[in-house]
């Protein structure tokens, strides 16, 4: 899945930048004043760390999305996941229901 990405990125970094860069300003926007910026860094140190004890890539996930269909959530500490890479992907950009 990475190599496909990086061929992606390479065949169309224009696209590619512009989709990044949006991104990073949503999550800029979706970051509210109160929100624990240690805490948030943590997690995705944890998750780097998991990444490099088990060789199963990891990624931080955002439980609602910051661009969700229905709702909108919040880059904030209590909306941070630690999934593996596959789980993420599979996830898409949706709440997953526990139930």
């Amino acid at each position: 899945m990475a190599v496909r990405n990086k061929e992606y990125a390479s065949a169309n970094r224009a696209k590619y930048l512009a989709h990044t860069r949006s991104r990073q300003a949503r999550k800029m926007q979706a970051t509210p004043v109160w929100a624990d910026l240690k805490k948030i860094e943590a997690i995705y140190a944890e998750a780097a760390r998991l990444t490099a004890e088990t060789g199963v890539p990891h990624h931080v996930d955002h439980i609602y999305p910051l661009r969700g269909k229905t709702m909108c959530g919040l880059h904030v500490e209590n909306n941070l996941q630690i999934l593996t890479a596959v789980e993420n992907l599979s996830k898409g950009n949706r709440v997953d229901d526990p139930g």
